[in-house]
């Protein structure tokens, strides 16, 4: 079901118009991120990365793929790192160590999965390679609670909670999406601790050319 009227409203829009697109070939994650196994979902697929949502890759982990291997689903991230609220002191406590730890990849712009590999290969390697979005405009949905404006500039942040959303049918794979954490924003005024704490650590998505009330779409020019 839908958040709001206005999440079914703008999550049926059509997508932005890329602009001066910057585009990537990476690889959807497949290992353990912190939780073991790695989780399954309600119709016992695999792990996908369906269109929009938000990529991310482990810092500090050794790849051993040419493309960046990423995830997407906060269901496999350490709790430690999740956030309830983040505009608040202890919600930027665990913000600034979740950022040291991963690094935001793009927009998915192409569904990625895990099928099709070798028996010998599970639980070892990575997913099927797919399209990332990396810089210029680009399309998401707002997986945060904060009602988002023209030119806010917005951050990353891996949410404890669902945000229900209006996405279309069409935008989802069969795996079940609704039973996926997905990743979310919130804005960021600058100026402000926070600011320069996101900017530093690189957690700065971008800036929102279009408003978005949570679960609703939200149109950005990612920050390269």
């Amino acid at each position: 079901m839908y958040a709001s009227y206005a999440a079914k409203a703008s999550a049926g829009s059509k997508p932005v118009a890329h602009q001066a697109p910057i585009v990537l070939s990476a690889r959807l994650r497949r290992r353990d991120l912190g939780t073991d196994p790695v989780p399954t979902f309600s119709n016992g697929d695999q792990h996908v990365a369906e269109v929009n949502e938000l990529a991310f890759v482990a810092s500090n982990d050794h790849n051993p793929y040419p493309e960046p291997e990423y995830f997407t689903a906060v269901n496999t991230v350490n709790t430690n790192f999740r956030v309830d609220k983040p505009n608040t002191r202890a919600g930027e406590a665990k913000l600034k160590a979740c950022w040291k730890q991963y690094s935001f990849l793009g927009v998915v712009q192409t569904p990625g999965n895990n099928k099709g590999l070798s028996r010998h290969d599970h639980g070892a390697l990575g997913g099927n390679t797919n399209v990332v979005h990396a810089g210029g405009t680009m399309t998401t949905i707002n997986h945060g609670t904060d009602h988002i404006k023209v030119n806010d500039t917005v951050a990353w942040y891996f949410p404890e909670k669902k945000i229900a959303d209006g996405t279309p049918r069409c935008w989802e794979s069969k795996a079940g999406g609704a039973s996926r954490l997905r990743a979310g924003v919130f804005k960021v005024l600058p100026g402000s601790d926070l600011y320069t704490s996101a900017r530093d650590h690189g957690a700065i998505i971008g800036r929102a050319i279009s408003a978005a009330t949570p679960g609703g779409q939200l149109d950005l020019i990612l920050t390269v």
